[in-house]
């Protein structure tokens, strides 16, 4: 699920600039995906003694999603158009993507 989430994710910050924007709404899908995703898999980690890897991938969740919330208040206050929020949600998931493959490596057997 984590990897179908993502996949959605990124099509849809792809799509962003040939379909004027219209592939934003794919984002919102993607993420909530990929969070109900993670959650499983940190669930399987912790069933299976793997606690480091269930809590460094639950982290790892929390910080993308605390940078969602805080690109979203920014994004507000500071009355940006909406394609400039756009871009920087695409950055949110390209670093959840990097903190990811980074764990995968760390606890790779």
């Amino acid at each position: 699920m984590e990897k179908t989430g993502t996949a959605i994710e990124v099509a849809g910050i792809v799509g962003l600039i040939p379909s004027e924007g219209s592939s934003s709404l794919l984002l919102p899908i993607g993420t909530g995906m990929n969070m109900s995703g993670t959650i499983l898999n940190a669930g399987l980690d912790f069933s299976e003694g793997k606690n480091a890897e269930g809590i460094n991938r639950l982290v790892i969740m929390a910080a993308t999603a605390g940078l969602g919330t805080a690109i979203k208040s920014i994004s507000n206050s500071a009355k940006l158009e909406k394609s400039s929020e756009k871009i920087l949600k695409a950055h949110n998931v390209i670093y959840g993507e990097i903190a990811d493959k980074t764990r995968e490596v760390k606890f790779k057997k």
